[in-house]
């Protein structure tokens, strides 16, 4: 913290009460990397470098196997949130296949110190997810724009 008044940084106690435990609802194993169609670069790549995560430019494209998801259901919200948003809440289901993304599409490593960031915004069931804002508007039965690259 800083005091207002001198400027300078102080220690202050802070008090943290929090009566919900955090429990996992989905686990997934955490892909080696996530690959993003250039489509996609303005919508979901120049988010996640504000937010200090790093996005690799293909130069070569990417061709092999991906772990897909498909939206199974997806609910909008029957309110705003915070006044300009309807939140998307979807279910998916896992697959896999070969994918060949032309040069120009991107690649999110998670073998970085911001990778958690990463996977808030790109995993579509995540609360805080680019999917749940509608900044990549699916609906059940479409494929996840976003393709993860398994760990091997």
């Amino acid at each position: 913290m800083i005091d207002r008044r001198s400027g300078a940084v102080v220690q202050a106690p802070v008090t943290w009460i929090s009566t919900v435990p955090s429990v996992a609802n989905l686990t997934r194993a955490r892909p080696e990397a996530y690959l993003i169609p250039r489509t996609w670069g303005g919508a979901v790549v120049e988010r996640l470098r504000i937010l200090g995560v790093e996005v690799e430019t293909l130069d070569r494209g990417y061709r092999g196997a991906v772990d897909t998801l498909t939206v199974a259901t997806s609910s909008l919200a029957r309110s705003m949130y915070e006044g300009g948003h309807v939140l998307n809440t979807v279910t998916t289901t896992p697959g896999r296949r070969e994918v060949v993304l032309p040069p120009g599409s991107f690649r999110v490593p998670t073998r970085q110190k911001n990778a958690a960031l990463a996977f808030v915004a790109l995993e579509p069931e995540s609360i805080d997810s680019y999917v749940t804002f509608g900044i990549v508007p699916l609906k059940a039965g479409e494929e996840y724009p976003v393709f993860r690259i398994p760990r091997s």
